[in-house]
């Protein structure tokens, strides 16, 4: 059962999605966190990123997707009298991926707030939020915070890139071209190169040193040694710019406008930019 000794109420965020997915609602989690400082929060999601939530946010509570008391929540045929604990004042939803699912939420729920698939995403969430629902925090000040209390303290610059060149869409790879060039161009710094648990190998990549990750957690302490990073349109880039780094997410199809990361994680579309050009900025 949940603790509710806390709250005036109990208000639920649901993210579906993985780790891009999930560092995207960071700036709404800051608002609702600060909005409802006396109500129980439980953030819905992944298990596989419960690590990350309890790190920024540790006042919330986490629930797996892949607990089975939740589970009627995603049946087309739904009764309420199914879950097992008590019905939350409040629902925010991001981008929902069924349609009976948001349905299933309405009936346990009359103040539900949602963004579906065909709305403005990314950066735009916490904005959309702000005007569903009267948020009285200022979402650049909230992302600002957001960085300032969870940003590496860095004294002097190693010259340490980070490179990962893997992410969640094979839509959003950058051929192989591309990468040799910037590793050529950058081959005054010390390169790490490292890849997620479930990205594929690059061609140009089966020759060459790299890491696999294999938790979030060491995901994190990479992140932290990086002095700079370059990545694609990915979790891992969204998560640097929470953190801090400073770098640049390459965007292929997506719209840089609405996915692109916070922070001082540059982006820019794939013909925008040399090689050149990126390597003088950053050298």
């Amino acid at each position: 059962m949940l603790n509710e000794n806390k709250s005036n109420g109990i208000i639920w965020i649901i993210r579906p999605g993985a780790l891009g997915d999930t560092v995207l609602s960071f700036p709404l989690l800051r608002k609702i966190e600060l909005q409802y400082k006396n109500y129980h929060l439980i953030f819905f999601g992944s298990n596989q990123y419960r690590y990350i939530l309890n790190k920024f946010f540790p006042g919330i509570e986490f629930i797996s997707f892949d607990n089975i008391d939740w589970l009627p929540l995603f049946n087309e045929k739904f009764d309420p009298s199914e879950l097992l604990y008590s019905f939350p004042e409040k629902i925010y939803c991001i981008l929902p991926e069924q349609d009976h699912f948001v349905n299933n939420l309405k009936l346990i729920s009359e103040d539900l707030f949602f963004t579906s698939l065909d709305e403005l995403c990314g950066h735009h969430i916490s904005k959309q939020m702000f005007y569903m629902d009267n948020f009285n925090i200022e979402y650049d000040l909230c992302v600002d915070n957001l960085i300032s209390s969870n940003a590496t303290s860095k004294t002097v610059a190693k010259n340490n890139l980070l490179i990962h060149p893997g992410t969640g869409s094979s839509k959003k790879i950058i051929e192989d071209s591309f990468w040799l060039k910037l590793i050529d161009a950058m081959e005054s710094m010390n390169i790490k190169i490292i890849l997620g648990e479930n990205d594929l190998i690059p061609s140009w990549l089966k020759n060459k040193e790299f890491n696999r990750i294999k938790d979030l957690e060491e995901l994190m302490s990479e992140l932290k040694f990086a002095d700079y990073y370059f990545g694609l349109d990915s979790g891992v880039s969204h998560l640097a710019g929470i953190l801090g780094v400073k770098g640049f997410a390459l965007f292929k199809i997506t719209n840089p406008n609405y996915w692109s990361p916070v922070g001082n994680i540059r982006s820019v579309f794939q013909n925008d930019i040399s090689i050149n050009e990126w390597s003088k900025e950053l050298l």
